[in-house]
């Protein structure tokens, strides 16, 4: 694999310590006991968050609304894509919705059609995201280009005095850049940031523009045989925003905060001076973990730090895990970054652009 001789051998953990045994011990039996039914239930789940997704979107096509009644099936088609994303397609992704790999891709494709590529993203956050999680580099989340600064390795200019205020204007936008430029690079010329991941071939290229575009012409075509065209695109613009913005929002407090540690391994040797599982509870956070409407929307990633240590454990799971995890910290003096509400995590994520929009001391 094209990623590990290129990229994985400059980061090297340290060996799997008595943490992350120990965790894999404990969690391991719980998913061994419990993964079947939790495999049936997010099933369910799943075939309902797209249900509404479908359902929201056929009534703007198909009925005949007042403008209130179409803002707020705008809302809700934004809310059922942006929860679906987290919930559905992220899990299957993941290869968490069934043990049958065509099927967790078939799902991931069709649960709402996004207009990204499956692959693009699978690679760039199952590979890149999840291995080398707040790497610098490596991991593709933390760049925002050149206007946002979000770890201290990245290089400060002017105007990121000013991201504190100007980045929640970028946030909703997240979406739509990812729709448009976000994957190009990965289709054209196999590569993820400063990442070489595949090799590049006209038939590859060809084969991922069909999986980025078809469900998402399909969608739009059929909304524009049905409905002026200045309608169709107002309401995906409107919608495709408020999803940006919420799912910028999820992720943002996942990892960069005032309180997450960002990693940038020794030059020379690539060594980083933990191990895999410590730097996960490091560079991640917990947001409002009581919180069960947050927590079923979002798809369980305000539970972050339980889906690093256990990505393909399913979403429903990780509640029980937990509190394994909190034990397991505790016995060896960790705190884990958890974060009671998403005001605080958001409030925590304006330190953090705040200070890193400050000049470095020379």
């Amino acid at each position: 694999m094209l990623l590990q001789e290129k990229k994985a051998a400059k980061v090297r953990y340290r060996p799997k310590d008595a943490f992350h045994q120990g965790l894999q011990a404990e969690v391991g039996a719980l998913l061994v006991r419990s993964a079947g039914r939790a495999r049936r239930q997010l099933a369910m789940k799943a075939a309902v968050t797209s249900t509404w997704f479908y359902s929201s979107y056929l009534a703007l096509v198909f009925l005949d609304l007042r403008l209130w009644q179409a803002v707020a099936l705008t809302v809700s088609v934004s809310l059922a894509a942006a929860s679906v994303a987290m919930g559905t397609a992220h899990d299957a992704v993941h290869g968490t919705i069934s043990l049958n790999r065509s099927l967790n891709a078939a799902v991931a494709l069709v649960a709402a059609p996004f207009g990204i590529s499956r692959t693009w993203w699978r690679t760039k956050h199952n590979m890149l995201h999840h291995s080398f999680t707040n790497v610098d580099e490596i991991d593709d989340d933390l760049h925002f280009g050149r206007l946002v600064r979000l770890t201290p390795y990245q290089p400060w200019h002017p105007w990121h005095r000013y991201q504190h205020l100007y980045a929640w204007l970028l946030y909703p936008l997240l979406y739509l850049a990812m729709l448009v430029n976000g994957d190009l690079a990965f289709i054209s010329r196999g590569e993820i940031g400063a990442s070489k991941v595949a090799t590049a071939t006209l038939r590859r290229a060809l084969w991922l523009l069909a999986e980025k575009l078809t469900g998402l012409v399909l969608v739009l075509g059929i909304a524009l045989v049905f409905q002026p065209a200045l309608h169709v695109l107002a309401v995906y613009l409107a919608a495709a925003v408020l999803a940006g913005f919420i799912m910028a929002v999820v992720f943002q407090t996942g990892h960069c905060l005032d309180s997450t540690t960002f990693l940038k391994p020794a030059a020379d040797t690539g060594q980083v001076d933990s191990g895999w599982a410590l730097t996960q509870v490091a560079g991640t956070a917990d947001v409002a973990p009581t919180n069960w409407l947050y927590t079923t929307f979002t798809g369980g990633l305000n539970l972050h730090i339980e889906h690093h240590l256990f990505p393909q454990a399913n979403q429903l799971l990780l509640p029980a895990i937990a509190p394994i995890v909190r034990r397991h910290s505790e016995a060896i003096g960790i705190e884990l970054v958890v974060l009671p509400t998403v005001r605080t995590a958001v409030r925590s994520h304006q330190r953090h652009l705040r200070e890193l929009g400050r000049q470095p001391t020379p």
